[in-house]
């Protein structure tokens, strides 16, 4: 049966990182690691508990509904949060996209889709690796970094990802960094939720100045990814975060520095 080699990075830095294989069915080549990592977030926990994880799970689906105009009926409550407590899922955050100009070669990071609602700690090692790959995320419990090759047509076909490649300098780190943007705060925004208030602003300075909503939401959600970038530089780099303290003291001091930045280019979009 064929085979491949993935990366196990710890929460707890005390622990080494490992490299793991896993032996799939052909026909399951897609599935057969999200289903192994599934069995492997399930037996986390954090610091909530298990009815906690779901409680606020369900205040996010519930507000999503709402805003919908669907109204969660006290039926639709119990099965939902049944589900919730039996259901485990991976989220998977890309690091070097496939494109044909590396041979469709994506790697990714494979992390527990409830880790901030269970309350994991940050996985240090795990988000400098995002940042150094310029899509920076913080990352929450346990990750793990896989490569495939993904045309999204017909080719899909597993690679090995060994532990002599994770480091901010080795050179397939080095190359998605540049396909990034070569700037280590040009990632995806770190959690959900600032999605929607960063659409709300921006639905805001639009009615207000009569710029396109479109336009404007994109303008946004830029530099709430810009925010986002600086605000994980904090939390992994030593030199950048005393530089900052020196000017701002605390991280809550830099962010309000940052909104206000980008409230100024906000209002003077054109």
């Amino acid at each position: 049966m064929p085979s491949f080699t993935y990366l196990y990075i710890p929460t707890d830095e005390s622990l080494d990182i490992e490299e793991r294989t896993i032996t799939y069915e052909a026909e399951n080549e897609i599935g057969c690691l999200t289903q192994a990592l599934s069995s492997h977030f399930a037996q986390i926990q954090g610091a909530n508990s298990a009815a906690d994880v779901q409680s606020s799970m369900y205040q996010v689906l519930e507000k999503q509904a709402a805003e919908k105009g669907i109204d969660i009926t006290d039926d639709d409550k119990a099965k939902i949060l049944a589900q919730l407590a039996g259901s485990q899922m991976v989220d998977i955050v890309p690091l070097r996209l496939a494109t044909e100009s590396n041979g469709w070669t994506a790697v990714s990071m494979y992390v527990d889709d409830k880790g901030v609602n269970k309350g994991v700690p940050m996985n240090m090692r795990a988000t400098k690796l995002s940042v150094a790959c310029g899509r920076p995320v913080r990352v929450m419990g346990d990750a793990f970094v896989a490569r495939a090759q993904d045309d999204n047509r017909d080719l899909y076909h597993r690679g090995n990802f060994l532990k002599k490649e994770f480091g901010p300098t080795v050179p397939w780190v080095l190359a998605a960094n540049k396909e990034a943007g070569g700037k280590s705060g040009g990632g995806a925004p770190a959690s959900g939720g600032s999605a929607t208030a960063v659409a709300a602003a921006a639905a805001a300075v639009a009615a207000a100045s009569r710029v396109d909503p479109a336009r404007l939401s994109k303008y946004a959600m830029q530099l709430e990814t810009w925010v986002q970038g600086k605000l994980t530089k904090w939390d992994v780099d030593e030199s950048f975060r005393q530089e900052r303290i020196a000017k701002y003291s605390t991280k809550d001091g830099f962010e309000t520095y940052l909104r206000n930045k980008v409230k100024k280019k906000m209002e003077s979009f054109k």
